[in-house]
């Protein structure tokens, strides 16, 4: 007779994946991971299910609680102790049926996870098919905390493009195996010519849709072996970029009006704390330590990144500090994102960043459809600043001049090439640091 039973390995607190375990005397003992998790406070580990009663301390006594959030966590369990009784009966059936010598992991595997083992392997699915599949188990991790929003959103919009894309064509989405160097150009020509995308950004989904392949061939199914060599050519996009000068220049500049003051504060902090305005617009004194380094009394702001949710403590800069001193030690006011962008290029005007500049501005191309596409050409450089300039500001500004690993500390960045992808001119500013050395080299030989 097969028992079935569920547990938790090396729990831990918040949500923990539900794992089952089947066996049948010595004849086998299998586990697998079910598509349940749990927080760890609301599992019954005596009887492998979740707490259908949560009870508190109240005047002296052991009483069930009845507040709104025990009712919500309440719900949660019997939804998932449903879906395990569920499972327990759906594999006592099929172990009913199924020749005993051909139980295994996975044939519990199979039970489990219906979706991954659905399309037999001499009808694999096409790249649509599998996309959805792909679509699926993200929801899934999503819902388990695992897996960014904004995870869903790009595979969605993924999805999308390739319809459109295979309706234009007039063909049928192609299997796996036929994702090879011809798709990737006929992919290319439709997103730019058709779609009108930046090259960046279909080279960029290119990019996702062999990760969506890499992810069938990991689940057995089958791919073109060559995907792995079509290299993804990125194109050297400008972008603008403020330099310390013209970041004085701004900083000098009389404003009358207050909130164009706000905002150009709020770009100084940006371009001198290297952050996305996602975190730096959200600042606050109370996020404020004070540390002696080197005898010097330094400031630090601790914060977790909204994006990578990577905790962070770091050294502001004088220029940051001056703004705190100007503001009776506060960050400049509110703001929005969306407001934020629409002052700063005002500022700019008003602060003498007019010279022409390369790069482009979102713009309606299609008065019918009201599509919004990136427009490239030579405009008043005021016109193309926005938020994430802060950003490459810093970057760009501080290479070279303080060391890669304190930078990219700073940034966010991983490794080095992602930096100096992401930095402006990056020639040009390794010519500068080389120059430097050089003449340092020059005055000691010469003493």
């Amino acid at each position: 007779m097969i028992s079935v039973k569920y547990y938790l390995k090396s729990p831990k607190e918040l949500k923990n994946t539900i794992l089952v375990r089947i066996r049948d005397g010595r004849r086998f003992d299998f586990t697998s991971a079910t598509d349940e998790y749990v927080n760890l406070e609301d599992w019954d580990a005596k009887n492998g299910c979740c707490l259908s009663s949560i009870e508190e301390l109240k005047n002296g006594k052991m009483v069930s609680s009845r507040s709104a959030e025990t009712r919500n966590r309440l719900s949660t369990n019997v939804q998932v102790n449903r879906n395990l009784i569920k499972l327990s009966e759906l594999i006592e059936d099929e172990y009913k049926k199924s020749d005993k010598s051909n139980i295994s992991k996975e044939w519990l595997r199979r039970i489990i996870y219906p979706e991954r083992f659905k399309i037999e392997e001499k009808t694999d699915p096409n790249l649509l098919e599998y996309a959805s599949i792909y679509l699926e188990e993200k929801t899934k991790e999503f819902e388990r905390g695992k897996r960014k929003e904004a995870t869903l959103t790009k595979t969605k919009c993924i999805i999308e493009i390739l319809k459109r894309f295979f309706r234009y064509e007039d063909t049928a989405a192609p299997m796996m195996t036929e994702i090879d160097r011809n798709f990737q150009r006929c992919y290319d020509d439709y997103c730019i010519e058709v779609e009108g995308y930046m090259n960046s950004y279909s080279n960029r989904t290119f990019k996702a849709i062999k990760t969506i392949c890499f992810h069938a061939s990991a689940n057995g199914y089958q791919i073109n072996p060559g995907i792995r060599h079509l290299k993804i050519q990125l194109s050297r996009t400008v972008y603008p970029t403020l330099s310390f000068e013209e970041l004085e220049l701004l900083e000098n500049h009389n404003y009358q009006k207050p909130y164009l003051e706000n905002a150009r504060d709020w770009l100084i902090v940006g371009a001198f704390c290297g952050q996305r305005c996602s975190d730096f617009l959200k600042f606050n004194t109370s996020m404020i330590e004070t540390e002696l380094v080197d005898g010097k009394e330094t400031f630090f702001i601790c914060f977790t990144q909204q994006k990578t949710e990577k905790h962070l403590r770091l050294a502001l800069h004088e220029k940051i500090v001056k703004i705190l001193n100007k503001r009776n030690w506060q960050f400049p006011g509110s703001i929005s994102s969306q407001r934020f962008n629409e002052y700063i290029k005002e500022v700019a005007e008003l602060g003498g960043i007019t010279e022409p500049c390369e790069g482009g501005i979102s713009m309606v191309v299609d008065e019918k459809t009201k599509k919004i596409r990136k427009v490239f050409g030579t405009y008043p450089k005021w016109k193309l600043i926005t938020s994430h300039l802060c950003r490459r500001s810093f970057c760009t500004n501080f290479y070279g001049l303080i060391s890669t690993t304190a930078l990219m500390t700073a940034s966010g960045h991983t490794n080095e090439k992602q930096l100096r992808e992401y930095i402006q001119d990056v020639d040009r500013k390794q010519a500068e640091n080389f120059a430097r050395e050089l003449n340092l080299i020059n005055t000691i030989n010469l003493k």
